[in-house]
C-alpha cells in the first residue's frame, strides 16, 4: 500500500485508493480530441485525520468539518468500480454520535464530540470565518452564512438528550 496511505482515515465504504487523474496537452479542436506531449505532475495534498487536506487555504467548512471533503470519487460496483468518476470530488459526512462511529469502525471523531453544542459549533465557525474576512479572503455577507449553518438536528439533540 501506497506511503499516503498511512494517512487517511477508517472510512467505512470509502478506502484509501491511490487512483488520480492523468492529465496530458489535450487538443479538443478535433473529433476526437487528440492527446500529446508528457504527463504533468499531478499532486495530492497531505491529509489529516479527518481526510482532509492539510495546508493551503483552510475554508470554515474543512476548519470546522461535519465530514471529509476529498479530491475523489470512485465509481461504485458495476459502474467501472475503482476509476475515477471524472473531476468530481465527494463528500462524507461523520457519524452523528460516539455510538454509531465506533458500531461503523470510523476512525473520525463524531459530530456528537466535536460539538458538544450548537453555541460551540457556531463559534468555532465565526473564529475560523473571521481570519478569512481579516485576511480579505471571504466577503463578511458570505461570512455570515457560513456562521448560521447549524449542526445536523439529530446530533444536537442526541448531545442536550445527556
Amino acid at each position: 500500500m501506497a506511503e499516503e496511505a498511512k494517512y487517511w482515515p477508517s472510512i467505512p465504504g470509502y478506502p484509501y485508493s491511490p487512483v488520480i487523474n492523468k492529465l496530458r496537452l489535450t487538443d479538443y479542436s478535433k473529433f476526437p480530441p487528440t492527446v500529446s506531449g508528457p504527463e504533468y505532475p499531478v499532486m495530492i495534498a497531505r491529509t489529516n485525520a479527518d481526510g482532509n487536506p492539510i495546508g493551503g487555504l483552510e475554508p470554515p467548512e474543512v476548519a470546522v468539518p461535519l465530514g471529509t471533503y476529498s479530491g475523489q470519487n470512485l465509481r461504485g460496483e458495476g459502474y467501472g468500480e475503482g476509476d475515477l468518476c471524472g473531476l468530481n470530488g465527494s463528500y462524507v459526512p461523520f457519524a452523528l454520535t460516539k455510538k454509531e462511529r465506533l458500531a461503523n469502525h470510523d476512525s473520525r471523531l463524531s459530530i456528537e464530540e466535536r460539538y458538544p453544542s450548537q453555541e460551540e459549533f457556531t463559534a468555532k465557525r465565526k473564529q475560523a470565518a473571521d481570519r478569512l474576512v481579516e485576511q480579505r479572503l471571504l466577503l463578511p455577507e458570505d461570512a455570515a452564512k457560513i456562521i448560521a449553518e447549524p449542526l445536523p438536528k439529530a446530533a444536537v439533540a442526541e448531545a442536550i438528550s445527556k
